[in-house]
């Protein structure tokens, strides 16, 4: 006769527990850094390592990839008891394979995108829908744009929608400051016509841009202009000059 624990998260818990402890599989995270000499303005990228001990088992269980991986002869990580993971974060990993022992996921909205990226490269179809519904919930728009361009990079499409969507519909809080996204991302968000933000407005965030970076965004960007009508032709220039946070000397134009 069988007996069955009735607390499952109680058994869950002392599986969690014994995660990193034993196993007879290595997971090894290679992450690229770069170290300054303190002597000279070299910069020398380096190699950081990150290990952790795990049961093939249950990386077989949730992935079929893992599965595969770890079934057959043929595969070097089969031969040597190891995978070396190369395009993601430690700290992103590390989550990952927590999950694979506990089935619960938590972390930074950053670190998430990750772990959502992970899941499906390695295929554990229950991982990205739970990571995607934690990032909904707590997203913010001034993190967006940093979301935006991760996403981007790890091709996770879900999330990079829901990042483009909550820059497109929070505009003076996801662009405060100049985000740090390549020029085609960066095209794509001022170019799409899909801000909820009057050009006046936008104009005026761009302007800040162009101060805090000590440079223009002219050649990058392009702001549609609104015709207007006026009477007083100065007093309209003295307007946008103020609006630019009277820099420089006022000359009349813009």
């Amino acid at each position: 006769m069988a007996e069955t624990a009735e607390d499952l998260a109680s058994l869950s818990g002392v599986l969690a527990a014994g995660f990193g402890k034993d196993g007879n599989f290595t997971v090894v995270v290679e992450e690229g850094t770069e170290d300054m000499f303190e002597c000279s303005n070299e910069i020398e990228a380096s190699v950081k390592c990150t290990e952790f001990k795990v049961w093939s088992f249950v990386l077989a269980r949730w992935s079929p990839v893992f599965e595969k991986m770890l079934g057959s002869d043929n595969y070097a990580e089969s031969q040597q008891s190891q995978v070396v993971i190369q395009d993601f974060s430690a700290g992103a990993v590390e989550i990952f394979l927590r999950f694979l022992y506990s089935g619960r996921v938590g972390g930074s909205v950053a670190v998430l995108v990750e772990v959502a990226a992970l899941a499906d490269k390695y295929q554990v179809q229950a991982l990205p829908p739970l990571c995607f519904r934690l990032v909904r919930k707590t997203l913010k728009p001034e993190e967006a744009c940093k979301v935006f361009a991760l996403a981007d990079r790890l091709h996770a499409v879900e999330m990079r929608r829901e990042a483009l969507d909550l820059i497109f519909t929070k505009p003076k809080e996801a662009l405060t400051k100049r985000p740090n996204l390549r020029a085609e991302l960066l095209e794509e968000i001022l170019g799409s016509g899909l801000l909820c933000i009057q050009n006046h407005a936008l104009r005026k965030i761009l302007r800040r841009w162009g101060t805090d970076t000590g440079g223009s965004l002219e050649s990058m960007i392009h702001v549609d202009t609104e015709s207007e009508h006026t009477k007083d032709v100065f007093y309209k220039l003295w307007e946008r000059y103020e609006d630019a946070g009277n820099k420089g000397v006022f000359v009349g134009a813009w």
